[in-house]
């Protein structure tokens, strides 16, 4: 991999391979997380994916796509350690399988999104805004009934202690939502553009030099990373095991787990940590589908997750409700 400095705060990052048919661009913008960042964050993502100035309808941004040959792009929000995440993403078919300039008018794409959004008057598009922020309402109101989904969010609020920022998702809450306007979320996105750390990535048949010259042309500040050396999110061991249960009438149920485990990215033990976790539940061969899912037939699905920014490890298991005790064991051992 091929790494510049853009400007202080502000790094490109290319890996040129030939591997693949398409190039890939992500734009990653970070700052630490707040009690309301998350959710302005990720109704920002969703208006800089919908419409730019130059394409003011979804209709009109999907047909600029197709024009490059069935081109994607698009915005969200994550979560690593104390660092939110706003993540612009983009790929086309690399230009040897198509025509010249596709990669150069995908990377104008990105300009159009991250520089030129559907602003006047220092607000956002209203009807836009609206329709948006309904969209992420719903999503939002929505997770109840995704169980799976649910259960591991539900997991979390039980791991993390009750003074966490770590509680509140990535994606925010409903309350935090409606606080917004599209007055308001023109200062997030100035503040994002003008603080956050960035880091733009590509992947594909590319050149280095040539990817440098297009990028060193945004109009990106200088600035100094807002995050902290340490973005780990580190908790006390807990000697006493939290539990909570919840009854709803679903035909399936939930048994997850969380168990406190300090081994960080990239630290001494993290390889060994990969290596435990493919063994236990990370891949279709581990103890966790041979013995609770195909063995003893006491789940629908069974894994584990590392969660390496955040000290646990989770465990994720579909079940029938009257198995549990017994599925509970067979995990434990």
């Amino acid at each position: 991999m091929v790494d510049f400095n853009l400007q202080p705060g502000v790094r490109l990052h290319v890996e040129p391979t030939s591997r693949f048919h398409v190039n890939r661009i992500l734009i990653n913008f970070a700052t630490p997380q707040t009690a309301e960042n998350s959710a302005a964050r990720n109704l920002l993502a969703n208006l800089l994916e919908t419409s730019t100035a130059a394409y003011p309808t979804q209709t009109a941004f999907a047909k600029a796509l197709n024009h490059l040959y069935g081109a994607d792009a698009s915005a969200s929000v994550s979560r690593i350690g104390y660092a939110h995440t706003l993540r612009v993403r983009a790929e086309a078919v690399d230009d040897r399988f198509a025509q010249p300039g596709i990669f150069a008018s995908l990377v104008d794409i990105l300009y159009q999104m991250i520089f030129r959004p559907l602003i006047t008057d220092g607000a956002f598009d209203a009807a836009t805004f609206k329709t948006q922020r309904q969209n992420v309402a719903n999503e939002l109101a929505s997770i109840k009934d995704n169980k799976q989904y649910y259960a591991a969010w539900q997991l979390d609020r039980l791991y993390y202690d009750q003074s966490s920022l770590m509680r509140i998702p990535s994606y925010g809450r409903l309350e935090d939502l409606d606080k917004l306007t599209p007055a308001s979320l023109v200062e997030t996105y100035y503040d994002m553009l003008a603080h956050d750390q960035i880091d733009i990535f590509v992947y594909g048949n590319v050149d280095p030099q040539a990817v440098l010259d297009l990028f060193r042309q945004w109009p990106l500040s200088p600035r100094q990373s807002p995050l902290p050396n340490d973005i780990y999110y580190r908790q006390p061991f807990h000697h006493r095991v939290r539990e909570l249960s919840e009854r709803q009438d679903v035909n399936q149920a939930k048994l997850n787990l969380a168990y406190h485990f300090p081994v960080f990215y990239r630290d001494e033990n993290y390889y060994a940590a990969l290596v435990m976790n493919g063994i236990l539940g990370g891949t279709p061969y581990s103890k966790l589908f041979a013995n609770v899912r195909e063995k003893a037939s006491l789940a629908y699905y069974a894994s584990s997750q590392l969660r390496l920014f955040s000290s646990h490890l989770a465990i994720q298991t579909g079940i029938d409700a009257k198995n549990y005790h017994q599925a509970r064991q067979l995990i434990e051992a």
